[in-house]
């Protein structure tokens, strides 16, 4: 998987993330946390971004995906405009905000000026394996892959934990592929 990241000197960010570290304005929490992540060096990612360079398969679904890590299955829903959405649950209800992750219009192609809702499609979200389990809830966490849409509904090879640091920014905790065993164990899932 080719994930674009943040390219930042690590003095540079820690020096940042102290700066706002004493901010007072609503977003200067979250531009903290994602300068302390690149001052510690981890992998930092603007998900809007790796969506539109991943780009679409040959059946127009995107060829990532981004779901909490405590889901069984990502919904995908689209809309014409181009906006997308990878949802815990099969019905789009907005006022669930934590459960989805949405990546607005204008970074995936749309079909028509108007903006209507066009398709839903699942994929198997991978299970973390217990070395790289975070500590706390994996509702606080989301997993980054290569999904298989409906029509192919194998279970997926690498994927990355992340955590969001703020708006549509990640930071990669782990990373790795997914046995044979553990393919075989979530593939039961369809």
């Amino acid at each position: 998987m080719d994930v674009q990241l943040i390219e930042m000197n690590k003095e540079e960010a820690r020096e940042a993330y102290l700066e706002y570290r004493q901010g007072r304005e609503s977003e200067d929490e979250e531009i903290a946390r994602i300068y302390k992540a690149i001052a510690k060096e981890q992998p930092v990612f603007d998900v809007n971004e790796v969506m539109a360079k991943a780009g679409m398969d040959h059946y127009q679904h995107p060829k990532l995906a981004i779901c909490r890590a405590d889901a069984e299955f990502v919904w995908l829903h689209t809309w014409s405009n181009g906006r997308v959405a990878f949802c815990m649950d099969r019905n789009w209800e907005q006022y669930w905000s934590r459960r989805y992750v949405s990546i607005p219009e204008g970074f995936f192609p749309s079909d028509i000026e108007q903006n209507t809702w066009r398709a839903k499609f699942r994929a198997i979200v991978p299970i973390i394996p217990p070395n790289l389990r975070p500590k706390f809830k994996l509702s606080n966490y989301h997993i980054l892959w290569e999904p298989k849409w409906a029509e192919d509904p194998r279970p997926p090879y690498d994927p990355y934990l992340c955590k969001r640091l703020g708006g549509p920014v990640f930071s990669v905790l782990a990373a790795w592929d997914l046995t044979e065993v553990e393919r075989m164990v979530i593939g039961m899932r369809v």
